[in-house]
């Protein structure tokens, strides 16, 4: 992939999540959560060390309000001003609860450093180019202390008719040269019931044996991969 596309397909994903963050995040908080992220926090209720948890696209905190009564200290963070200051707002008066607003290929900007766990949830399939995406895997690792878990979901573009057909289309353009994405790279239009366009957005459509062999260039050792209908989940320890 051309940087020039990687670039556009960058703003493209970001000016999306900006004018739809609030609707998006409502829609994420309605989402079944991860029932490996319920146990965990159940578990975290009763342990005697605090645990420290960065969540990379915390949206409007749907995992925040997952681990406010665990025994952590959790960092939420997003590269929306606009959700950052509101949730920032909702939860100023947990003393374990933070946020601020930051951007996941920029991490190292981020000076806090050996969290225990780290979450990436529905974020990877907006990265453009395999590269980028392992730039961003390799950032989220940084971010460990030894020993430590990620947990990180990608969308299962490939069991969704409508994704499927996007799929085939994109690949066929790609044969004609029409476009210069990578392989599995879509640019998706929603629209309401009036066929009016809501939102145009990029995704990657990952396969298990592509999210480990990132996994492993990253050098994290994965610990569990597995799909369901609706996502792509892995747990890997630095």
């Amino acid at each position: 992939m051309k940087q020039a596309t990687r670039q556009y397909l960058l703003k493209l994903v970001q000016d999306n999540y900006r004018s739809l963050a609030t609707k998006r995040s409502e829609l994420k908080s309605q989402q079944k959560t991860w029932p490996l992220l319920v146990e965990l926090a159940q578990n975290l209720k009763s342990s005697e060390q605090r645990k420290n948890i960065l969540d990379i696209g915390c949206g409007q905190g749907r995992l925040a309000q997952l681990f406010s009564e665990a025994n952590v200290n959790y960092l939420g963070i997003d590269n929306c001003p606009e959700l950052i200051s509101t949730i920032s707002a909702k939860y100023e008066e947990l003393e374990n609860i933070h946020f601020k607003q930051a951007d996941i290929l920029r991490l190292n900007e981020l000076a806090e450093i050996g969290f225990d766990y780290v979450f990436s949830l529905s974020i990877l399939h907006h990265i453009p180019s395999s590269k980028l995406r392992l730039e961003a895997l390799k950032q989220l690792k940084n971010k460990l202390r030894p020993g430590a878990q990620i947990y990180l979901s990608v969308r299962n573009l490939w069991a969704d008719k409508n994704y499927r057909r996007s799929l085939i289309k994109f690949f066929v353009l790609g044969l004609l040269g029409k476009h210069n994405m990578d392989f599995g790279d879509i640019i998706f239009d929603s629209h309401d019931e009036q066929g009016r366009l809501i939102s145009q957005g990029y995704y990657h459509a990952f396969r298990l044996k592509e999210i480990k062999e990132l996994a492993k260039r990253a050098d994290l050792q994965v610990e569990r991969l597995y799909k369901d209908e609706d996502n792509y989940y892995l747990v890997a320890r630095k």
